[in-house]
């Protein structure tokens, strides 16, 4: 293993006083628990609900602790919350279960033609995913109701939604904790989100590789059919969609890319969106984000070990994506540059409405700006011991086929 990751970002007091109070309980034969069944039993006190549905999560479930366990290097504010998020998802799927069940008609709700942004890490998704968001014809998944998916969300309601000020002080907790996210993703509770939790909920998902050291879990989730899980998070949509039918969702996850085939089975009218980046500038970028998160997580970040992983993760995904293309050639593919989306983000946006079919939106420059952190995000390939010919070589494949992501270094 090469030096560990020792320019950490700055630790607040909370941060702190947590991890020396966490080592003195396990001196004293204390920790939290991360166990199935510990975590189980919490979320079912916490929810009232006992029936979690199909107990084909549970296997990813055990994986996944066992890697965050054994593996992860976790401080003790590290496996503190690494059980509340899992509790949470629990919670959640506890709760989406009860609603599915009272709610017949939840399973009637149909999802047609979803506009799926599937880019890697760090290609302009976020931007991309926000300016869409705002068109009166689609539905954006907001960072509130990702968090708190139950009851279904109604627009309908008079008055604010109570989990908005919910999510508000949870995604002020977090960015107090990791004082330099906010120049790395820019958003509030009310934001256009990613959809990650709908895919943790299955507990098969990339994000959870992203924010702590799992290479089992990660080998194993590579070996998953994802059919079934984005089977599961096309009945999650239908959830969101309750109160909101007639609108066509836009939705962005970059762990979408890696499961493409299943995206594409499951969904097979949707339009699907791929953004490429200069991949010299995107891979040290993502592999910078996962330190990021890895650092409140363990005291043991090795930014060489993250380089060398990110640098195969990214590349499968990525061939992973091409033959999903290539075997289902009628599929609606859009290509976007990010040069492209950051010089001229309103000609981006009126080439993919006529290609899905929708009105012209008139997106202003000043959205767009409002979508990017004010902070610049700083990275570079030799931070994470990476240099452009191994790259290009591991990359070979799908740089043949894009142009807009050969390396901004030749």
């Amino acid at each position: 293993m090469s030096e560990p990751w020792t320019s950490t970002p700055h630790r607040p007091p909370l941060v702190r006083l947590v991890n020396a109070v966490g080592r003195g309980l396990a001196r004293l034969g204390w920790q939290s628990d991360l166990t199935v069944e510990s975590i189980s039993r919490a979320a079912t006190r916490r929810a009232g609900l006992s029936d979690f549905g199909d107990d084909r999560y549970a296997e990813g479930l055990r994986v996944l602790l066992a890697a965050m366990d054994q593996e992860a290097r976790l401080n003790p504010l590290g496996r503190l919350a690494v059980r509340t998020m899992i509790a949470d998802l629990l919670v959640g799927r506890l709760e989406m279960g009860r609603d599915y069940a009272v709610d017949p008609e939840i399973a009637r709700i149909p999802i047609e033609r979803p506009i799926v942004i599937a880019g890697l890490y760090r290609t302009g998704t976020t931007l991309l995913h926000r300016l869409l968001a705002t068109h009166p014809s689609l539905r954006a998944l907001r960072t509130w109701e990702l968090r708190y998916p139950s009851p279904p969300p109604d627009p309908t309601r008079a008055g604010p939604d109570p989990r908005v000020a919910q999510a508000a002080r949870a995604h002020h907790r977090w960015h107090s904790l990791i004082p330099g996210f906010a120049a790395i993703h820019l958003g509030g509770p009310e934001d256009a989100e990613e959809c990650n939790e709908l895919l943790q909920r299955d507990f098969r998902s990339l994000v959870f590789e992203l924010v702590a050291h799992v290479p089992s879990y990660g080998r194993w989730l590579r070996g998953q059919d994802m059919v079934p899980t984005y089977r599961y998070y096309r009945r999650q949509l239908q959830h969101y969609q309750r109160h909101s039918p007639a609108r066509r969702l836009v939705l962005k996850a970059p762990a979408h890319l890696f499961a493409l085939g299943a995206v594409l089975e499951v969904f097979p009218d949707a339009i699907i969106i791929q953004t490429h980046r200069a991949i010299d500038q995107a891979l040290p970028s993502l592999c910078s984000l996962s330190a990021t998160t890895q650092a409140l997580m363990s005291d043991q970040v090795d930014l060489a070990e993250i380089g060398r992983y990110w640098l195969d993760r990214a590349a499968e995904g990525l061939d992973h994506a091409i033959a999903a293309r290539e075997a289902a050639p009628k599929a609606t593919v859009i290509d976007v540059a990010y040069g492209e989306l950051v010089a001229d983000p309103p000609a981006v946006v009126a080439r993919i409405c006529a290609s899905a079919g929708l009105p012209r939106l008139d997106c202003s420059m000043e959205a767009a700006r409002s979508s990017k952190p004010n902070r610049a995000h700083r990275y570079s390939l030799a931070q994470f011991s990476l240099r452009v010919p191994e790259i290009e070589r591991r990359f070979a494949g799908y740089l043949d086929r894009f142009e807009a992501a050969r390396p901004a270094s030749q």
